[in-house]
């Protein structure tokens, strides 16, 4: 039987593009959500669908357009997190340039799962009360690599 585990202390990590094959740790990350390693599904029902009990059909088709999502607690003088176009969140989110991520499950197995993807949103949130914060959100490109199954 699977015994449960913590998610606290999972690691997302950005390829350094000064340093192909380098990752670098993206500080203070809240919650995830995603990636979706499911499949978009087609509809195949046809005239004989009274012979199935008058349910529908699907296939499988193309894996999900999947993203992962996360508020980052910003900070300015961190460069992960700024608007260089060589080093930045912020300058990955204006430049739209494909990188390559891990993301880190810190359970016993040290799950990691490998893919390249965009940023598709790093929009800035200062509230006046409360973490300044950059919610985030990449857009995975291709296929997943899992590595410590």
């Amino acid at each position: 039987m699977a015994t449960p585990t913590s998610s606290l202390g999972i690691i997302l990590a950005r390829e350094d593009p000064g340093a192909p094959g380098t990752f670098e740790s993206i500080g203070q990350i809240g919650d995830f959500t995603g990636p979706d390693f499911g499949h978009d599904a087609v509809e195949t029902t046809s005239h004989e669908a009274n012979l199935n009990g008058r349910r529908r059909t699907f296939i499988a088709s193309l894996g999900k357009a999947t993203q992962l999502s996360f508020p980052l607690w910003f900070d300015s003088s961190d460069v992960i997190h700024g608007d260089d176009a060589a080093t930045g969140i912020i300058g990955d989110g204006m430049s739209g340039t494909l990188r390559n991520f891990q993301m880190t499950l810190q359970d016993t197995g040290d799950f990691k799962i490998s893919f390249a993807a965009f940023v598709a949103q790093a929009e800035l949130n200062v509230p006046v009360e409360g973490v300044n914060t950059l919610n985030c959100s990449l857009q995975v490109s291709g296929n997943f690599t899992f590595d410590g199954f």
